[in-house]
């Protein structure tokens, strides 16, 4: 696997108190931001248009420390965004 999530993610808390929805976060970039940002010590909120997958990346994020939420969201429908 590409991506690895640390042992533990809050290495700073440079943003602890602060919330975070990060859109597409089951993958790619949105992946890799929604792990930054909660290493800083944000909760996260991880959306996508699956929600499975939403909800497996806050289960990571969870696992490794974090707190995190998943929720399918599909950013190109107005009614949902």
């Amino acid at each position: 696997m590409i991506w690895q999530i640390e042992d533990t993610v809050t290495q700073s808390a440079r943003l602890a108190g602060k919330r975070a929805m990060v859109t597409g976060a089951s993958s790619g970039i949105g992946r890799a931001i929604a792990l930054a940002v909660a290493r800083e010590g944000a909760r996260i909120q991880s959306s996508d248009i699956d929600p499975e997958t939403a909800n497996e990346m806050a289960r990571m994020i969870a696992a490794a420390g974090g707190i995190a939420t998943g929720r399918q969201c599909d950013v190109a429908d107005p009614e949902e965004a």
